[in-house]
C-alpha cells in the first residue's frame, strides 16, 4: 500500500511539474536540481476491527531549488503549488482507495523546501459472507 501511495504522489508531481525529476528513493549523489524527493518517515497500522485496518503514513516531499540566488521566491511559489495540489482534493490510488490530506507543515530552508503531511487510510478487508454459524440457530 505504501508503494501505491508514493506512486500516486509521484504521478501528481510529474503531471504538475513536467520538467522536474521526482525521486522516491534515496539518492546520495548525482541528482540535478531542481528536483523532488518523496520520503516516508513513519508508518503505523491500527486494527479497528477484524475487517478494518487504519494505515497512518507520515511523508515528506522535498523540493531542491534550482537557483540559490532566487530560492526564496522560488520556494514560496513551489510551496504554494504543492499546497494547492495536495490539499485541494482527494488523491485517488485506485478505484477503491483514495485519501485526503487535511493539513501540512512547510519548512523553507536555504536551498530546499519540505512539505510534511500525514495520511490516514482505512483499509477494509474482503468480507466473505460466512453464515455457517446459522446452522445451530433454531427459530421458534
Amino acid at each position: 500500500m505504501i508503494q501505491k501511495v508514493i506512486k500516486a504522489l509521484t504521478d501528481i508531481l510529474i503531471n504538475e511539474f513536467k520538467d522536474i525529476e521526482v525521486y522516491n528513493t534515496d539518492v546520495d549523489a548525482g541528482y540535478k536540481s531542481p528536483c523532488f524527493f518523496i520520503m516516508c518517515n513513519s508508518i503505523k497500522t491500527e486494527k479497528l476491527s477484524s475487517k478494518i485496518d487504519t494505515l497512518y503514513i507520515n511523508l515528506d516531499v522535498l523540493y531542491v531549488c534550482e537557483d540559490r540566488k532566487i530560492n526564496q521566491r522560488e520556494s514560496f511559489e513551489i510551496s504554494e503549488k504543492l499546497r494547492n495540489i495536495f490539499l485541494e482534493k482527494p488523491i485517488k490510488i485506485d478505484d477503491n482507495i483514495a485519501f485526503q490530506i487535511f493539513e501540512d507543515s512547510i519548512d523553507i530552508e536555504d536551498n530546499y523546501i519540505s512539505i510534511t503531511f500525514d495520511i490516514e487510510i482505512n483499509l477494509i478487508k474482503d468480507i466473505e459472507e460466512d453464515l455457517s454459524y446459522m446452522e445451530d440457530v433454531s427459530i421458534k
